[in-house]
């Protein structure tokens, strides 16, 4: 169910452009205010679909609640329509600028109203369903890649423990010759805990002959 927001200080154009909108879609909800400050705090906790606003009013003009509309967390792609009697093309451009995406001329062709109209609905539900689609596939992304590593890590897990069993002595050093792994029977061989050998180098467990010794050999 869409949601329209018209706006117009004039009690006579704003019954007009609601019932106009009201066209749009059989079920689309139509709020209609004749402040633009009083559809500002409505939009603070309502999203609109669409936004048909007047131009020229005498509190806050189109242009500024636009920009104030766009930097809503939530409003920043909503289509908005600008209706004004001028034909002014300065007003056009402030209108643009502003951030409106679509401009009529008053009087109002009601046909062109509702094509432009049902035109920027639809390109509201598909912006709304590329955006739900792009949040469902991160999700899925990001748990693919949980899944992933989880897997990596009880590989990873095993791995160490088949390496631990194995009757031989097996050990592991980084880049700096520094143990990062001792299985069981190695450290058995040498009298310490597996853990203790962890970071330090063969010539600080073996001392500095065999220790030498061992380095080489690596």
């Amino acid at each position: 169910m869409s949601v329209a927001v018209v706006i117009d200080d004039r009690v006579t154009n704003r019954n007009i452009l609601t019932r106009l909108a009201r066209l749009l879609e059989d079920d689309i909800v139509v709020k209609a205010f004749g402040d633009p400050a009083e559809a500002l705090r409505w939009c603070e906790g309502n999203t609109p679909d669409l936004v048909v606003t007047d131009f020229k009013m005498p509190e806050m003009d189109g242009a500024e609640f636009i920009s104030r509309f766009r930097r809503m967390p939530l409003c920043f792609d909503v289509p908005v329509i600008v209706v004004t009697v001028y034909e002014d093309r300065q007003l056009r451009y402030q209108a643009l600028e502003a951030g409106a995406t679509d401009f009529l001329l008053s009087p109002i062709d009601h046909r062109e109203f509702r094509v432009r109209g049902r035109n920027l609905l639809t390109l509201r539900k598909q912006q709304q369903t590329i955006k739900r689609r792009a949040q469902f596939l991160e999700r899925k992304l990001e748990t693919s890649d949980r899944l992933h590593e989880q897997a990596l890590r009880d590989s990873q897990e095993m791995l160490l423990q088949v390496i631990d069993a194995v009757p031989a002595a097996i050990s592991a050093t980084d880049s700096d010759g520094r143990y990062v792994f001792v299985n069981s029977y190695l450290a058995t061989f040498l009298g310490i805990n597996p853990d203790e050998a962890l970071g330090q180098r063969p010539a600080d467990i073996l001392g500095m002959d065999w220790g030498a010794a061992h380095e080489t050999q690596d």
